[in-house]
């Protein structure tokens, strides 16, 4: 992935089979990445915080990974504070660590 981590690729494989892992990483990349409205400030640090949102709210499912994403389009701070992400910003990094 262009902006995660290998703790967050890490995290992406431990959540979805890996037949879906080129699906997650294409649409965490082309939908949930960059392109987001006002995101640019945040740096590459914000936008793997708002795609391990993504992630963790989608728990293993590609369906729910579609509406976090849709979710982050309109305004990626609802997604961070669905994750429990919004009021700490390292609290992704926690979450990556989490099950290693």
């Amino acid at each position: 992935m262009k902006c995660m981590s290998p703790e967050a690729q890490s995290k992406l494989e431990q959540i979805f089979p890996q037949e879906q892992w080129s699906a997650v990483i294409a649409l965490l990349d082309s939908e949930c990445g960059s392109g987001l409205p006002l995101i640019g400030k945040q740096g590459a640090i914000g936008i793997e915080r708002v795609q391990c949102a993504a992630l963790k709210l989608s728990e293993g499912s590609m369906e729910k990974l579609g509406r976090a994403v849709q979710v982050a389009k309109e305004d990626w701070r609802d997604v961070l504070v669905a994750a429990g992400f919004g009021h700490d910003v390292t609290a992704h990094r926690e979450w990556l660590k989490e099950g290693l």
